[in-house]
């Protein structure tokens, strides 16, 4: 009966775990938003970001607003060395005002923080596998006994 009762536990941190791991992102993250003024006549442009983007990938990203309203800007690439982002998608008829929402490491001041939300999910499933596998033994040993 306890190998059950572990079993069902362990079904419902699986269930529950996309949640989890959702949550800790956010506890990870910070979201910056940093303006921008472009000049008319551009369809693409580079602007430097005030912090570095998470994971120097244009999929954190979180949104880039304008008020041209043909507007399509989207982040096309990002250099983390001089935390340059470019964007495209740009109407070349008029000037714009650029709002970008990024995603930063909101953890930096907190010494082994980052490494510490890193490790969970690992943690994690090592523990649903262990309560599976003690479960398992705990019924296959009373079984024989």
């Amino acid at each position: 009966m306890k190998a059950v009762i572990l079993l069902l536990g362990v079904a419902l941190l699986l269930l529950f775990s996309p949640a989890m791991l959702d949550a800790l992102d956010d506890f990870r993250l910070t979201d910056q938003a940093d303006a921008f003024v472009v000049g008319s006549g551009v369809t693409s442009t580079t602007v430097t970001l005030s912090q570095t983007l998470y994971g120097a990938r244009t999929a954190n990203v979180q949104s880039i607003s304008s008020n041209v309203t043909d507007d399509a800007p989207i982040a096309s690439s990002y250099a983390s060395a001089t935390k340059v982002l470019t964007i495209t998608g740009l109407d070349d008829s008029t000037g714009h005002y650029l709002t970008v929402t990024y995603s930063i490491d909101g953890l930096t001041d907190f010494f082994g923080g980052q490494t510490a939300a890193r490790a969970f999910p690992l943690l994690f499933v090592m523990a649903i596998l262990a309560i599976t596998g003690g479960s398992v033994y705990y019924a296959w040993s009373n079984l024989k006994g």
